[in-house]
């Protein structure tokens, strides 16, 4: 799988290419892929998602 994050959001695959085009989806693959093979708190999905105003709801949305 090859991702693509300056420029258009991708992920290639090999069924071809995936553009994200929704803001948080491509808010939460760039903040997952920034921080490769880490665990990434929900907090700092929350942050880089929300800027600092995520909903009470913010770990259930990501879960989901």
């Amino acid at each position: 799988m090859e991702f693509r994050i300056l420029g258009p959001v991708e992920a290639i695959g090999p069924d071809g290419s995936v553009r994200l085009t929704r803001p948080k989806q491509r808010a939460l693959l760039s903040a997952l892929l920034l921080r490769a093979n880490q665990v990434v708190p929900v907090e700092q999905l929350a942050e880089a998602i929300w800027d600092g105003s995520a909903p009470s709801t913010a770990g259930a949305v990501l879960h989901t």
